[in-house]
């Protein structure tokens, strides 16, 4: 008899299930949004859920003036679980100490992690992310950094600070006693041993007043660090020419019925759609979603849309690369998302020129709408490095790129005009193929300088 009744539950519970799910085809479009996605990652109670994809990268103090970068699968990691664990820690039982101006040097006396975000968070974010309370994430404004200092002298203490970069202000908690102090620190000095071709030191340590605040600075030994070259790949496309079964297989999950989708032609721009959807590929390689499905108004917000955003993401089996979340912007009526690659702990960039010719600001664009995506723009290409890979010399360090940006724009050689961001990273040029390229942001523009001097 109990067997029986435990059997009737589940079946009466998956019923429920399928008419929750058809009902939301006929009147809503989910747009790749799981029940079961939205059931277990967005449970406020389970204290091990990880907001995936959200972070530039980690940067890792060594304690002796170098820094490690961590850049790509972070996400999974051990350290990365055991930093979130200190930063939920922190919010839940410590205490701010400290909502100032910032002092790099303090911040970055001795070991400690670093997360740097790719857009500013608020208040509101770091409450979903972290899963913490709102009386406690209210004193804390508007971020872009996040610094875990562990300590574990007598008695044991670590500081976590959210900083804004942008406006040098700080606000640090500081958290006491807690057994996840030394599982921090451990594995700090973990990753600490790690050796890598490249490393990072602090521009405010060494002194560097190019700046308008801290940046991790790329250095390396010797004159050159070899580095990698990537294959771009386009699937949709071979010898010249649109591969037309490839093209329709890639966007068929887009549809709720693939077979009463109609297609056009007209002037290279392949057009595929329903009475709600349109997608429409591009021969300079953007693919572009829209979907026209009636949805009532939904007041726009970061956590339920950003979720609605990884989850249709996820559903493209046709991402090949890793992606992180580079901006965002967001108005009354939409969220726009924009994602980037990354790849060999480096950053994949679209060059300007490739940004004019394809509209597209980064590399992945996607807008939701009333909880639901009304918008998807994505560069097909696909970036790997081969097996047995061609490797390029890079020889031009930042202070000669920047040298070189000042002598070619001697306009900008003023404290006005402080450098906002620079980062070595992998550049995509207007024929789809890569180098590594320092990206210099002065003023809001940016300036590409090729990391190779013959180049």
């Amino acid at each position: 008899m109990y067997l029986n009744r435990v059997k009737s539950f589940i079946i009466a519970f998956f019923v429920i299930l399928a008419i929750y799910q058809t009902v939301g085809l006929w009147f809503e479009d989910f747009s790749g949004y799981s029940l079961f996605y939205s059931l277990f990652s967005e449970n406020n109670s389970n204290s091990q859920r990880e907001i995936k994809y959200n972070l530039d990268n980690i940067i890792i103090n060594k304690g002796n003036g170098e820094f490690i970068k961590k850049n790509n699968n972070i996400y999974g990691s051990s350290y990365k679980t055991v930093f979130d664990e200190a930063i939920k820690a922190a919010l839940k039982n410590g205490e701010l100490k400290y909502n100032g101006t910032t002092d790099w040097f303090n911040e970055l006396s001795s070991v400690c992690a670093v997360y740097n975000f790719g857009y500013t968070a608020n208040s509101s974010q770091l409450k979903y992310i972290y899963d913490a309370k709102a009386s406690v994430c209210s004193k804390i404004n508007d971020f872009d950094t996040i610094i875990i200092s562990p300590d574990i002298n007598v008695p044991e203490s670590m500081r976590v600070s959210f900083i804004n970069t942008k406006e040098n202000k700080t606000y640090a908690i500081e958290l006491k006693n807690n057994n996840v102090i030394s599982k921090t620190y451990n594995e700090i000095t973990s990753i600490s041993s790690e050796e890598d071709d490249i490393y990072y030191i602090s521009s405010i340590q060494n002194g560097f007043d190019l700046f308008k605040t801290n940046i991790f600075l790329p250095r390396w030994n010797g004159s050159v660090i070899e580095y990698p070259n990537l294959t771009t790949t386009n699937p949709m496309e071979a010898d010249g020419g649109v591969l037309l079964m490839s093209l329709e297989k890639n966007i068929n999950h887009f549809f709720e019925n693939p077979a009463v989708k109609w297609t056009s032609t007209v002037n290279n721009i392949y057009t595929y759609s329903d009475e709600n959807t349109v997608v429409k590929y591009y021969t300079n390689g953007v693919l572009e979603y829209s979907s026209y499905k009636r949805a009532s108004y939904s007041k726009p917000s970061f956590s339920k849309d950003y979720l609605t955003a990884l989850s249709f993401l996820e559903n493209d089996a046709n991402i090949n690369n890793e992606y992180y979340l580079s901006s965002y912007e967001q108005d009354e009526e939409k969220t726009v998302f924009y994602f980037n690659y990354k790849i060999d702990n480096h950053n994949i960039l679209l060059s300007t020129q490739l940004k004019e010719e394809t509209d597209l600001k980064s590399i992945i664009e996607l807008t939701v709408s009333n909880s639901r995506v009304a918008r998807y723009k994505r560069l097909v290409y696909d970036f790997n490095i081969d097996s047995a890979p061609v490797y390029n010399a890079a020889d031009v360090d930042f202070l000669s790129a920047i040298d070189k940006v000042y002598e070619e724009n001697p306009q900008l050689k003023s404290k006005d005009n402080s450098i906002e961001k620079i980062e070595l990273c992998y550049n995509i040029d207007k024929t789809k193929k890569t180098s590594l390229s320092w990206f210099i942001s002065i003023n809001d523009d940016i300036y590409v300088v090729d990391a190779q001097s013959d180049a």
